[in-house]
């Protein structure tokens, strides 16, 4: 039987898992009470809050808890680098905003009023607290109170969102306010209660402890600014790839409601799996870095065989199921009074097992600290993406064409930065030796 610490490692994946499916249970639920534009709006506003605030800020978490960790390892304090990730916290914060107004026009082009701006804005900054808490905690390994951090959001969404459906709430702002305020929410509720104040005493202690003795932790305890903004550009750029297109398509169907809702809600459905992706990084991560860090090419193949097998084999059943049972379920589960065409849905699945296969390729480019690579893919898939979406086309066939085009371009430059890497050991680029965590990447 495997041990509590093993238990509460592998509850991880499965409680990231759980927190993406409660958002498309809050849809779900909204779809029963807001019309078509509504349901636009707030499904608009839902992947756009993943885009931002989690693809921002989960860099943070990730960096906060390789410095930490480096810092205990090595018997120095941890505080100074919580102190540096707080004030880079701010810094990415204010980038948060930015793109926030950035994003204006393709939310008001969905029918949304200023107060969904603001609401997205401060969803952005909610999401980031959850963030800046959970690294401490992977950091001193305490995995039950980080993954009570996921399962904690996840209640409290499905919380506000049956009041809401319960009290027949049909106003898109209310609902859009129950993903601004669970985040914050897990995370007092995490400080007050699961910590119990002992990670704050900690950090304190560790604090009047460096004014008494002016020590100072090594450098390599700090957050390194390269890691940091090859973290954010990789994480942002991959939620762009899955949540700025169907966003974009949403926005220019805006005059079309019913034709609007439909699009997105077979976008959400289809691209559920992507959810999926991080779970399975994170199990197969230790591996990869291991084979990584000996220098063994083979093992770190061998690592990835399964999934490559796996994708070949229900490749054509997955499409399969969505031009056929995605449709039925849009209808019945969120009400969509109209289905995109199968040319459509077909794309759109091919762009998701596209994009599974890219995990592999990313995860080995990760593994060898080569993350400048794999965010360069990504940003170049964004690029091509949008890029698509604005051809002259009806919006929903230019928007999974745009898909397609940009998990094409995302997963031919990733495999071609993993084979240029097999072919001899040269120098990972963008990252220090010890720059980049060996944690698994988000979707979704």
């Amino acid at each position: 039987m495997a041990s509590p610490a093993v238990r509460a490692a592998l509850g991880v994946p499965a409680s990231q898992v759980l927190l993406a499916a409660s958002g498309y249970l809050v849809l779900v639920m909204a779809a029963q009470r807001l019309p078509a534009s509504g349901f636009a709006i707030l499904s608009s506003f839902y992947l756009l809050v993943n885009t931002i605030g989690r693809g921002v800020f989960v860099a943070i978490e990730l960096e906060v808890t390789r410095a930490m960790a480096a810092a205990i390892a090595r018997g120095e304090s941890s505080a100074p680098t919580l102190t540096v990730a707080l004030r880079r916290a701010a810094v990415f914060g204010a980038a948060a905003l930015v793109l926030v107004l950035v994003c204006a026009p393709l939310v008001l082009g969905t029918g949304g009023g200023p107060a969904i701006v603001v609401l997205l804005g401060f969803g952005a900054l909610s999401t980031a607290t959850t963030y800046l808490v959970r690294g401490p905690l992977a950091a001193q390994r305490r995995f039950h109170a980080y993954g009570a951090t996921w399962w904690g959001e996840a209640a409290i969404a499905l919380a506000g969102a049956g009041v809401l459906l319960g009290l027949g709430v049909s106003d898109t702002d209310l609902w859009a306010l129950v993903f601004v305020v669970a985040p914050v929410s897990t995370t007092v509720i995490t400080l007050a209660i699961v910590l119990r104040g002992r990670l704050v005493a900690r950090l304190r202690l560790q604090l009047s402890d460096l004014r008494d003795t002016g020590v100072r932790p090594s450098p390599d305890a700090h957050l390194t600014n390269a890691a940091l903004v090859w973290l954010v550009l990789l994480f942002l750029s991959s939620q762009g790839v899955w949540n700025l297109v169907p966003v974009f398509v949403t926005s220019r169907l805006g005059a079309e409601p019913a034709a609007a809702a439909a699009f997105v809600s077979v976008a959400i459905l289809i691209r559920a799996p992507v959810f999926v992706f991080p779970a399975v990084q994170a199990l197969l991560m230790p591996s990869a870095s291991s084979a990584a860090t000996r220098g063994d090419r083979e093992a770190l193949d061998r690592t990835f065989r399964p999934v490559l097998v796996l994708l070949a084999a229900g490749g054509l059943l997955w499409i399969a199921a969505c031009v056929s049972v995605v449709p039925w379920f849009s209808r019945v589960v969120f009400r969509a009074a109209q289905t995109p065409s199968t040319t459509v849905l077909a794309l759109l699945g091919l762009s998701t097992l596209l994009g599974a296969a890219a995990m592999v390729p990313q995860t080995k480019l990760v593994a060898s600290l080569r993350h400048r690579q794999a965010a360069l893919s990504w940003l170049a898939g964004l690029a091509v993406g949008l890029g698509v979406a604005t051809v002259g086309l009806r919006p929903e066939l230019a928007g999974a064409l745009a898909q397609l085009a940009a998990a094409c371009a995302v997963v031919g430059l990733l495999w071609f930065f993993d084979r240029r890497a097999a072919r001899g050991p040269d120098r990972a680029v963008g990252l220090p030796a010890d720059g980049g965590p060996g944690g698994p990447l988000t979707g979704g």
